[in-house]
């Protein structure tokens, strides 16, 4: 069968404790919802505020009294920094217009949906990935810290406009907003190289090459605390439910409020 691997099936199959059986389930069957973190649910409220599309999460739930948390506060207040940013005759405007919002593309092997794209003055389109995180410098991106930065996302997706809109090198940038209390905002400018695009090529290639193998043998099971943990599926090979410890909350450090400038940085990959 054909398979469009999209950025999150590949970093999902490549996991080393990935159970083959709900992978297929969650991804090409579609009879296992992908569970998602509480960081990626707030991220799609987020990006909802932000740009109006049906993300999945529109709201959140509210605290006794039917007010909005500290950090929901804090969320919503940055959405609206994000509004100004694209809104002419505003203090923070920067000069761009947002032309197109959740945008699907696919290609002969993949498929992503983008965030947004905008263009200038001068008729110059830019491709953006909208990011939530708490913290820049910490968690599992570090944005912050470009030298421990994951950057897998935006090669993926310079692929799929490469090859849809017939573009060399689009304009490709990450705009990731803090929801912690330093409230921090820093654009990141991506200069993707070949090399980048090579190895991103190889990773899909060889999940290619798993796919394929797993359809001929059979998509195994192999159960594990993490795996059954996101998966409803009562197979044999599940661990019981009184096997799994409870969820753990993420801790992070609370800072001082901070709000702009927007921080501007430009990277080779």
């Amino acid at each position: 069968m054909k398979y469009l691997f999209s950025q999150s099936g590949l970093k999902d199959l490549e996991d080393p404790i990935n159970c083959p059986f709900r992978w297929y389930a969650s991804h090409v069957d579609h009879t296992e919802e992908y569970q998602l973190g509480e960081a990626a649910n707030w991220g799609k409220y987020f990006e909802y505020l932000c740009l109006g599309t049906d993300t999945g999460v529109t709201e959140w739930p509210k605290l006794k009294g039917g007010k909005a948390s500290a950090k929901e506060s804090r969320v919503i207040h940055q959405a609206n920094i994000f509004k100004n940013m694209y809104t002419e005759g505003s203090e923070t405007y920067n000069g761009e217009q947002v032309v197109f919002r959740d945008v699907l593309i696919k290609t002969k092997k993949r498929k992503g949906i983008l965030d947004y794209a905008t263009i200038n003055g001068s008729g110059d389109v830019r491709w953006y990935d909208l990011k939530l995180v708490d913290d820049l410098y910490n968690g599992y991106y570090k944005y912050g810290n470009h030298e421990k930065a994951n950057y897998d996302q935006q090669v993926f997706y310079d692929h799929l406009i490469r090859e849809k809109a017939g573009i060399d090198n689009p304009l490709m940038s990450l705009l990731v907003f803090e929801s912690g209390t330093k409230k921090r905002i820093k654009q990141i400018n991506l200069n993707i190289s070949d090399s980048a695009r090579q190895l991103m090529d190889e990773r899909v290639s060889k999940a290619i090459e798993v796919f394929d193998l797993y359809e001929e043998k059979g998509w195994i099971k192999y159960p594990s605390i993490e795996e059954c943990k996101k998966c409803s599926i009562k197979c044999q090979e599940r661990l019981e439910d009184s096997e799994l410890p409870e969820d753990t909350l993420e801790q992070h450090e609370v800072h001082e409020d901070q709000a702009l400038p927007i921080e501007q940085v430009e990277i080779e990959l």
